[in-house]
């Protein structure tokens, strides 16, 4: 419901809209010290937020244990892996991507001022509409001069559509269509009520561009195709079935970063797939690699 008419929902002040939080069994938690050290306590100076895509909650993180074939669960991954500890974030999908991208900036503030720890790194994990949020969220904290950015080490997006969705892009055809015939016209009023964040994928927000106050951050793109070979053009045009490879991973920015495909993958495998876990794992691992000295002539 908040995927598809979350923006009503806020306006109307309904209490189906979602509230932005990190959430832990299903409950909210305040970005308080007290609250925060007991929903983990065994937090440490790493953390990880994880953002979920359009239409989806903290739960699609979680790995099916007879998921065929084996899934993993990238939080408890990365915890056992390199002592971050796994945040989960929930919002209201529905909502235009600038205005999550304003709460996210301010969620972040406040998570890090509280923290139990003095938070000396932190990493984002996020999925389809939730790498856009998350590079929102980058810019409104450039623009508001936030601290946050300054202890963020890397932000992986995992089938974000940054150049667009060819499937929004085809729901703005159709209502379009529907709405040339009085016949059709009840149709497409139902089909133009879909939400702002919704259409906010019909273009997406352009490549990415980096900002002098995220110089110390490594951005990281993946996207992903049906197709076995990612080279192929088949591959490009149907990328996962709903975000195309050329969108993942479209960019202009200067800097530390990089971008991966993988084949045989569909869109929400993306949030639990082996494959991408070890892609995550190769990207933070060489985090904490000891920079190489320059060879010496």
């Amino acid at each position: 419901l908040n995927g598809a008419f979350g923006d009503h929902l806020a306006a109307s002040n309904s209490v189906l809209a979602v509230r932005m939080a990190i959430y832990v069994e299903g409950a909210a938690v305040a970005l308080d010290t007290a609250a925060l050290r007991a929903a983990f306590p065994t937090a440490g100076k790493r953390l990880c937020v994880f953002i979920h895509g359009l239409g989806c909650d903290e739960h699609s993180w979680q790995a099916r244990d007879r998921a065929d074939p084996p899934a993993t669960h990238f939080g408890r991954q990365l915890h056992a892996d390199f002592a971050f500890t796994p945040l989960y974030l929930r919002y209201n999908s529905g909502l235009p991507i600038a205005s999550n991208g304003a709460q996210l900036a301010a969620l972040l503030e406040d998570l890090l001022a509280a923290w139990p720890e003095p938070a000396g790194e932190l990493l984002i994990v996020a999925h389809s509409m939730g790498g856009l949020v998350a590079l929102s969220a980058c810019e409104h904290a450039a623009a508001a001069g936030m601290h946050w950015p300054q202890a963020t080490r890397m932000l992986i997006c995992l089938g974000s559509p940054n150049l667009g969705s060819p499937v929004e892009r085809l729901g703005h055809l159709t209502h379009t269509a529907l709405s040339l015939s009085r016949i059709t016209a009840p149709l497409a009023t139902i089909a133009g009520a879909r939400s702002q964040g919704i259409k906010d994928l019909r273009h997406g927000p352009g490549a990415p561009r980096k900002d002098p106050a995220h110089d110390h951050i490594a951005f990281r793109f993946l996207g992903s195709s049906l197709a076995d070979d990612t080279g192929h053009p088949l591959g490009e045009v149907f990328g996962d079935g709903l975000v195309t490879l050329g969108s993942a991973t479209g960019h202009a920015i200067d800097g530390d970063v990089q971008s991966a495909s993988l084949g045989r993958l569909g869109h929400m495998r993306l949030l639990t797939d082996a494959r991408v876990y070890r892609q995550i794992s190769a990207w933070v691992g060489a985090l904490d690699a000891p920079a190489r000295e320059p060879e010496r002539a």
